[in-house]
């Protein structure tokens, strides 16, 4: 899993670091809005297969999540810290739909989120 780990590091790390001004994409650290990263959550998770659930962009982020960003930096490392902090919202919303799904199908381990403004 360490390898798996340091894999998704550097491409969030590269897509939250993309300026293109591709259509349907917001991009204006400015304002706090950057581009879509992604987020590997194993901690507390068992160690079977995990899985990588892909859906339809979630909507706007909060003025909260990117008032964070401008206080914090608009890099990886601030998405990673921001989802840690709201990680206990995101697991009950796993506990539904998609998440149920894997649970049933026995991926009980590391869950790849997509996440972003």
């Amino acid at each position: 899993m360490p390898q798996l780990v340091q894999i998704i590091e550097r491409l969030g790390h590269a897509l939250v670091a993309c300026t293109r001004s591709c259509d349907g994409i917001v991009c204006s650290r400015g304002t706090g809005r950057i581009p879509r990263c992604l987020f590997l959550d194993v901690e507390g998770r068992s160690s079977t297969r995990g899985a990588a659930v892909v859906g339809l962009n979630p909507g706007r982020s909060s003025e909260r999540e990117r008032r964070y960003y401008l206080d914090r930096g608009c890099g990886y490392d601030s998405v990673v810290a921001w989802f840690q902090q709201r990680k206990r919202e995101h697991r009950q919303c796993g506990r539904r739909g998609s998440g149920k799904l894997r649970l049933l199908l026995g991926l009980g381990g590391g869950i790849l989120l997509e996440h972003g403004s």
